[in-house]
């Protein structure tokens, strides 16, 4: 069975309108979006991200390591971290409900909560 030429041209399209669509719902913004900081266990901060003008740095410390978080407009990330592994910094910035950061020797968790534009029901990390 040999493809024909519409199956050919069929089959890229389908591909191209679904990479298109998968770039547009990665790039829609979420709304209300809060990150909730804890440092062993405890809650330390929650900040509305999606309501920042100016970019927030805040420091937590623990066990002998300190982590400085970067907070800006629907945006954070552990910007640096004196942790042996610093897989908490190479994380990058996370912008969606249901993403988290975590700082295991610090024992510094990052979690966003919220609803998003996206009209999923759940995001399973």
């Amino acid at each position: 069975m040999r493809l024909k030429k519409g199956d050919v041209i069929l089959t890229a399209a389908v591909l191209f309108i679904s990479a298109a669509l998968f770039v547009i719902f990665l790039r829609m913004p979420s709304q209300n979006v809060t990150a909730v900081i804890t440092v062993d266990g405890k809650v330390k901060n929650k900040i509305v991200l999606s309501g920042l003008k100016d970019p927030l740095k805040l420091s937590f410390s623990n066990l002998g390591y300190t982590d400085v978080v970067l907070a800006e407009n629907g945006k954070i990330r552990v910007q640096s971290a004196d942790c042996p592994d610093k897989v908490c910094v190479r994380t990058g910035f996370i912008s969606r409900p249901g993403q988290s950061i975590v700082c295991l020797p610090s024992r510094l968790v990052i979690r966003l909560k919220g609803e998003s534009k996206s009209g999923l029901d759940a995001v399973v990390n």
